[in-house]
């Protein structure tokens, strides 16, 4: 008689050959649109749903063949009723789920893209960004628990810095006054928010210190002297804060007159040999050796000890690189006489003749304020610039 082999009728239902256990299961990247509430509105969003299920130590296992079946089930059971916020999605998945599978725990991850479209502050141009709703939710026989987050990328860089001109200017409008505009010479805001609006970006937008031209004078040291007083002019800053900046600013006048005024003596280089070589100059002038610090000076006088360190900090930068300093102002000087030069809000584009015809599209699509604005547009070129000028001072628009 031939031998047969013995044939299981139930594979599942038989002990395993090997003595090893599944205990946990999972799928991923399921794509799915789904509706989500937003108060008394609801919102269709593509979204992503992700779910871990981990198996009981006595179970037999999981039907994997069926495991995504069952998945999709659940997810069906979630998003085809009512609109739910997204955590509450992710609840009612990883329930059905224990439920179904008889399982010790399951999580499920959803996140729920969509695109917002927003105006850039100074211009009202529109950007795009794209933000992320993720609710995750993990449930046991005995309950369930969900957390909510919320990821922004996209276009729209340093959305807090952004918020702020936005609602600094929401507020200057609706009271009828003049927009904040700052400068690429007066913050980083400036460089950034001139950046988005002039250049524009197709992937996140990083503010290196290296974007700013004038960075010398966007030091952290002199951020109350370049935007406390406008601030104050829009009611953001009380007067406390301008008495104090005006207090700073009289007395760094007064450390300034007094590097000037005061000489090296004898018993000064006596006392600090590296004033040796500096006999009979200012304190200026020695302060502009790099073995020559301010602490020493004050140390030599006693004005100079009272006043308060950071102010001498300040005073001595500014002394030390005086030379570069002073060429950047004659910059910034120039950056301002093109940035007065102002372009009426309703200058006719379509009629600039001279100019290239990528210069004229992105002019139109931009529409800069100012002749600096315009300058600094990829695409248009210093020709450009002077046909606009002519047009400018012959005041056709």
């Amino acid at each position: 008689m031939t031998d047969r082999p013995h044939l299981v009728s139930d594979m599942q239902a038989s002990a395993p050959p090997v003595g090893l256990a599944l205990s946990r299961a999972g799928v991923t990247n399921v794509q799915k649109a789904i509706r989500i509430r937003r108060g008394d509105a609801e919102t269709v969003m593509a979204a992503e749903i992700e779910c871990t299920v981990d198996l009981a130590r006595g179970q037999k296992g999981v039907h994997m063949s069926r495991f995504p079946e069952v998945f999709d089930e659940a997810i069906g059971d979630a998003v085809l009723g009512e609109a739910r916020i997204v955590e509450e999605i992710a609840e009612v998945i990883a329930r059905s789920i224990v439920e179904r599978q008889h399982a010790v725990r399951a999580e499920v991850r959803v996140t729920a893209r969509w695109p917002v479209r927003r105006m850039t502050p100074v211009t009202a141009l529109p950007t795009q960004e794209m933000v992320s709703l993720i609710g995750i939710a993990a449930a046991t026989p005995d309950g369930a628990r969900r957390v909510v987050g919320v990821e922004a990328t996209g276009i729209n860089a340093c959305p807090c810095a952004q918020g702020l001109v936005a609602g600094i200017n929401a507020a200057l409008r609706l009271s009828g006054r003049e927009p904040l505009v700052l400068s690429r010479a007066e913050a980083y805001i400036g460089v950034m928010v001139d950046d988005l609006v002039t250049q524009g970006t197709e992937e996140p937008y990083r503010l290196f210190t290296s974007r700013a031209e004038y960075r010398l004078s966007l030091r952290h040291d002199t951020a109350d002297i370049r935007l406390l007083p406008a601030g104050h002019g829009i009611g953001l800053q009380g007067g406390d804060a301008m008495e104090r900046l005006e207090r700073k600013i009289r007395g760094l006048e007064e450390i300034r007159a007094l590097l000037l005024a005061r000489r090296v003596a004898a018993e000064d280089a006596d006392g600090l040999p590296t004033l040796g070589p500096h006999r009979g100059r200012s304190f200026a002038q020695a302060l502009s050796d790099p073995k020559v610090c301010i602490a020493d000076l004050a140390r030599l006088d006693p004005s100079l000890a009272a006043a308060p360190s950071g102010w001498l900090t300040l005073a001595e930068t500014e002394v030390k690189y005086e030379g570069y300093i002073r060429r950047q102002d004659e910059q910034v000087g120039r950056f301002k006489g093109m940035e007065e030069r102002r372009i009426p809000a309703g200058f006719d584009w379509n009629g600039l003749s001279g100019v290239s015809s990528e210069a004229r599209e992105k002019l139109k699509a931009i529409r800069p304020s100012s002749v600096g604005q315009a300058s600094r547009i990829p695409g248009v070129r210093p020709p450009d610039i002077a046909v606009l000028l002519v047009h400018l001072k012959k005041g056709l628009s």
